[in-house]
Parts: C-alpha cells; sequence; structure tokens
C-alpha cells in the first residue's frame, strides 16, 4: 500500500475492548471461545496487568496451544510479543509479532503485528529491517494511539535519501493526532509534539515549486493540518503567479479557519492582490457561522462547519450527491466568525454578522451563550440556529431556534421507549460530573413519575479508569437481592442506564461483565451516538438502545448526505455534523417557501412549516422556539 494512502483512523474494539494499548475490528473468526480459553484469558490478563510477566506468558501460550482460532488466541500472540518486548528479548518479540502478522485473519492484528516486529527491530538497531516490517503496516488498520508510535519510528528510522515529503506527511499526520490533544508530553520513542509543530511550521515557510507539490495535498482530509496544508498549496501558487488557484486554497482556509494562525496572512495575500474577502461574493445570499474556532471545543465547530458546508453545497462531491434535493437551490455566501470565549466576544461577532447582512445565523455552539444568541437575535430581527441542548432560554416571538436534544425531552422519551418494551426496574450507573448526575436524577425522577423503580444506582470516576470494577460492584451492593450466578435478569433490576460517551462505554463493558451483570438491556443518551458502537460490542447485553434525533441509516435524502458528505470528509457524518446540515437545509425551504427574504418573513416560513423533512428528526417549531423532534430508537443487532 502507497505511504501516501495511510490515513489515520480510530478504530473500534468490537472482539475485544482493550488489547494491547489498542482496539480490534469485527472480524470473522474460524474457531470458537471455549470456556477453558476464556478462563485461561482471564487469569492470564489479572497477571499480566500486575506485571507477572513469566506466569501471564505461560498461560497465554497455554491458551495458544488450544488450537483454536480466535481472538483470544490472536491477543495471547500479541501478549507474549509483549512481555518479549517488555524483557528487551528483541529477536523472540520479533517473532512472535511477525508470526501475528502472518497469521491473523484480524487486520488490526496484522497491522500490529507488523509495527511491533519493526519496533523491536528498532529497539535492536536494526533499522533496515524494522523499515521493511513498517512497509507491511496498513495505518488505516491501527487505532490512533499506535498509528502515533509507527508515524514516529517511520520518522526515526528513515533513509538518508528518503523523498522529503514522505517525512512531511508523516509529521502532518502526527501534528492530526497531536492536535486533538493526543499524547501531550510525548516521550518514549514518540516525537515529541514540540517537534512535529515546529517541523510543520518549517515545511510551511520553506520552498516548494508547483512541480513538487505531493498528491495527496491536494485532497488533504480535513482534519488538524488541513489549514498549514492549504495555505502552503495557496501560497506556493501565489509565488508561481498562478492567481485563480491561489484564491482557491487560501479562500478556502480562511472559510473554513477564519481563525487559524497563517489566517490573516492569507487575508493579505488575497487583498493585495484585489481578490477581495473570500468570504463575501457578489450575488447570493450570505449565512453566517459563529462556532468556536480554537479551544477544546474547536473540534465541535469544524463539525458544524462540514455539515454546513455539504448543505451549502459549497463541496462538489455534497453537491453532486443532493443535486435532486437541491433543485431548489440558492447561491450560498458562507461567512465565518469565532463564537468568542464569552458572551461580550459573542455579541461582538454576532454585531458583525448584522452588519454583514446574514440572511440567518447558525451558531453558537454553546448552551451557556443560548440566552444571549436569543436577546441578540429577537433584537436584530435574524433567525438564529442555537447548536445547544437547552430549550428553556428562548423566549415566545423570539429569533432563535434550538437545534438540539434537551435533555427532559430525551430522558421522557428514554423512559417512554423502556416501558414500551416492558422495562420498568432499572440500575443506574453514572459518570461523577455535571452531565451524569443531571441525567441519573432526570431518568430517576422520569422513572418514578412512571410507576416504575430505581433499584440500585452507583457512581464511578471517569478519571480513574482503574476503580471501574470496584464502582461497578456497588450496582450490587445497592440491592436487597442479586444472583452471582452471571445473570443479572435474576436479580432486581433487569435494564442499566448508563448516561456517557460512547468512547466510555467500550471502556465499561468489560468490566460490567467481569463483575457478573451482563444479558440485560443497557440504555444511554444520545452521547451513545457513534458508528463505533455496534452490536458486536454490546452482545452480551441483548436488546440495549439510545435514543438520539439522527441516525445514519435512514434513505432518502439522509442516504444522499451521508454518501455526499462521506465522499467530501472521508467519514459518516456526526449527529453535530447532520445539525449543521439541517439548519442549511430549514433555511432552504423556508426561502423556497416563502417570497420574503426578510428576518420577519423568513422566521415565519420556519415556524409555518408543516415538517422539515431534514436529515435530523427535528419536525418543526413552535411559536416559544421550542423545537419538535420524532426520536429515533437506535437499537443494536447482536451476534
Amino acid at each position: 500500500m502507497s505511504f501516501f494512502r495511510f490515513i489515520v483512523l480510530g478504530l473500534v474494539c468490537l472482539t475485544l475492548i482493550h488489547c494491547g494499548g489498542g482496539m480490534v475490528v469485527k472480524t470473522k473468526y474460524p474457531g470458537q471461545v471455549t470456556s477453558q480459553a476464556n478462563e485461561l484469558f482471564k487469569k492470564a490478563e489479572s497477571l499480566y496487568s500486575q506485571n507477572q510477566w513469566d506466569q501471564a506468558f505461560a498461560l497465554y501460550q497455554q491458551l495458544i496451544q488450544i488450537g483454536e482460532k480466535t481472538a483470544l488466541a490472536d491477543e495471547a500472540q500479541y501478549k507474549i510479543g509483549k512481555i518479549h518486548f517488555i524483557k528487551n528479548q528483541w529477536g523472540e518479540a520479533v517473532e512472535a509479532f511477525d508470526y501475528l502478522n502472518q497469521t491473523s485473519p484480524n487486520p488490526t492484528y496484522r497491522a500490529k503485528g507488523a509495527l511491533m516486529s519493526g519496533y523491536a527491530s528498532y529497539k535492536a538497531d536494526q533499522l533496515e529491517r524494522a523499515r521493511e516490517f513498517f512497509k507491511k503496516v496498513e495505518v488505516e488498520d491501527l487505532p490512533e494511539s499506535l498509528a502515533s508510535q509507527y508515524y514516529s519510528l517511520f520518522i526515526r528510522t528513515a533513509a538518508v535519501d528518503i523523498n522529503r515529503f514522505e517525512l512531511v506527511y508523516a509529521y502532518l499526520k502526527l501534528a492530526d493526532i497531536y492536535g486533538k490533544g493526543s499524547h501531550e508530553g510525548g516521550g518514549g520513542d514518540l516525537v515529541s509534539p514540540s517537534e512535529v509543530f515546529n517541523k510543520v511550521d518549517t515545511w510551511v515557510s520553506s520552498p516548494m515549486t508547483l512541480n513538487e507539490i505531493p498528491d495527496w495535498a491536494r485532497n488533504y482530509p480535513e482534519s488538524f493540518s488541513k489549514p498549514y496544508v492549504n495555505y502552503k498549496i495557496g501560497k506556493t501558487y501565489f509565488e508561481a503567479g498562478d492567481l485563480e488557484k491561489t484564491k482557491k486554497y487560501l479562500s478556502s482556509l480562511i472559510s473554513a479557519y477564519p481563525k487559524h494562525k497563517y489566517a490573516d496572512s492569507a487575508r493579505q495575500i488575497l487583498e493585495g492582490q484585489g481578490l477581495g474577502s473570500p468570504e463575501i461574493k457578489k450575488g447570493g445570499l450570505s449565512i453566517g457561522v459563529l462556532v468556536p474556532s480554537m479551544g477544546p471545543k474547536k473540534n465541535f465547530g469544524d463539525a458544524v462547519l462540514r455539515g454546513v458546508r455539504c448543505g451549502m453545497a459549497l463541496e462538489p462531491l455534497c453537491a453532486e450527491a443532493l443535486k435532486d434535493f437541491l433543485s431548489h437551490g440558492v447561491d450560498f455566501n458562507l461567512v465565518v466568525r469565532d463564537q468568542g470565549a464569552g458572551e461580550e466576544d459573542f455579541k461582538t461577532a454576532y454585531d458583525e454578522m448584522i452588519r454583514l447582512q446574514v440572511l440567518s445565523v447558525i451558531g453558537p455552539l454553546s448552551s451557556q451563550l443560548g440566552l444571549a444568541a436569543s436577546q441578540k437575535a429577537t433584537e436584530g430581527r435574524l433567525p438564529t440556529f442555537v447548536m445547544t441542548q437547552k430549550q428553556d432560554v428562548f423566549s415566545t416571538r423570539g429569533y432563535a431556534f434550538p437545534l438540539g436534544y434537551d435533555t427532559i425531552s430525551q430522558v421522557r422519551d428514554i423512559v417512554h421507549e423502556a416501558f414500551n418494551r416492558r422495562l420498568k426496574n432499572f440500575g443506574i450507573f453514572y459518570p461523577l460530573n455535571a452531565y451524569g448526575k443531571e441525567m441519573a436524577n432526570l431518568f430517576e425522577e422520569e422513572v418514578k413519575k412512571n410507576g416504575g423503580t430505581i433499584s440500585s444506582k452507583a457512581a464511578y470516576d471517569p478519571n480513574a479508569e482503574q476503580d471501574l470494577a470496584a464502582q461497578a460492584r456497588q450496582l450490587k451492593v445497592g440491592m436487597t437481592h442479586y444472583s452471582y450466578s452471571g445473570n443479572t435478569n435474576a436479580g432486581t433490576f433487569d435494564a442499566l442506564f448508563i448516561p456517557d460517551s460512547y468512547w466510555m462505554i467500550h471502556k465499561i463493558l468489560p468490566v460490567l461483565e467481569f463483575v457478573n451483570i451482563r444479558e440485560i438491556p443497557l440504555i444511554g443518551t444520545n452521547a451513545w451516538n457513534d458508528e463505533k458502537l455496534t452490536g458486536e460490542s454490546l452482545k452480551s447485553f441483548p436488546g440495549s438502545f439510545y435514543i438520539d434525533l439522527y441516525t445514519s441509516g435512514a434513505a432518502g435524502l439522509n442516504q444522499k448526505f451521508v454518501e455526499g458528505f462521506k465522499n467530501s470528509f472521508g467519514h459518516t457524518p456526526t449527529a453535530i455534523e447532520a445539525l449543521g446540515f439541517d439548519a442549511v437545509w430549514m433555511i432552504r425551504k423556508a426561502l423556497r417557501d416563502s417570497h420574503d427574504k426578510s428576518g420577519e418573513g423568513l422566521r415565519s416560513a420556519i415556524l409555518s412549516g408543516p415538517s422539515w423533512d431534514g436529515v435530523t428528526s427535528i419536525k418543526s417549531f413552535e411559536e416559544s422556539g421550542k423545537s419538535q423532534i420524532t426520536p429515533q430508537v437506535i437499537s443494536f443487532s447482536t451476534p
């Protein structure tokens, strides 16, 4: 596989959850996991976690000798290699990992085997051999934590005559990972974040000719490094005198990343050549977007923008996929500004939207700024779609419309669905944070209001994973009767509510099984909504479900949206990206249904729409501004 096709993906652990620093994808194994193998694996894992390497090694070997090709056998082989690696037995480690690479039916284990074979070779100062192993690594099959290790080792073992753009690519991919806050301090054999970011800046400022622009740079995926790549290409075209291509790349940078460190430089280049502001074009109608462009919520702001860009048909592949639905299309301009760190910053940014005479505003992405957004929208008579799960700050006759699933309605719909499934006795396992406490309390109140019972309730510290098992056992302590046979249905709760994120659920699932809580449905909130959470991972919890206002599985408009979005950005749209799309979709339909493009006319059209029929299940808005949602129940098909 060509180096430039490597894309780092976060993979989901479907067959096992914790797999030696990574996760594995769903794979059909020829063998069956026996009870003997399962017991051996549990004992070996316990010994391994206690650094009792020799005892764990012996049990892993016994498991492999059973002869069944299973996920447990692959993990045992991987751990055998890890134990050799930990003990600095480089030759034995290479042999163990290479065997895994050659024999596993699972692409993640094959990739990990090749990576670790190369890593052990690197440790043994066999750089040429390490490079040969790294050529076998399919990076898209590695979890992100190991992808950072791969790119670091690729850099450290690079031959002196390597193409410099291969190294640039590796640094950019590391920047994508570190830009999310992962591996903040570097360490070990990882290339440090400071070195990575310095190398990216050095590349941006270094000379490059048009003939040297790599193919991968022209279609670099949306990520932390995307604006750096666009700026570099745009500047290269500028230095070569191609102003049309200069404007294409630098305008894209400014529109998508208006507060980026190179955005001002890009504006100066365009304005110096008389190319004007890339945000406002002549003709067409302008939509303003106010989202965080920096800080911890930047990823969410970027997600909203991706949905908006697809809805505005600014991405060619979105436009192509959605052409049958956008026949009543409008030529939109996109105006993006940072929503600011607080209320005053937000009001300043909003006032600029009014000055620029945008038709409507999408944002802010903040519950805290909801009230300020509602007030500014009404003062300016500017229809504004606020990304929030709180709906109690919106006023009657206002101009602000919430896009989100408010927590009270969400819990009400969750309990309604649970009761429809004849589930009435519940346990609650919730994280000790504001969201977890709020959802746990709302769930308990709603259950009791409907005549159900809460048989057990326990909290856990999401930052102390090592304590999860002890905290999960508290679910049993809080119960008057409990069967320790492993079947919770024999106990006193018949479903367990866990209001936490999908990635935390992956950590909780094996803990619940470990403490013999299984064979019951788990119930979640819309924080579960991610394609990485699958029926395979929940196979010990049949009947599990969660509720949200978006799922990518529907047909019609949604199917075409998913197709265009995935072709444009390389991944299936999330709920927040779908909300960005739907905000534009509502504006489109309101414009089609109303000849009055004033704020009052657009507001009236939004309120009078019988059903928006967008990609989310927000169907309409009340005069108060509250959204009407038809909840989507997402169930899991277990093997």
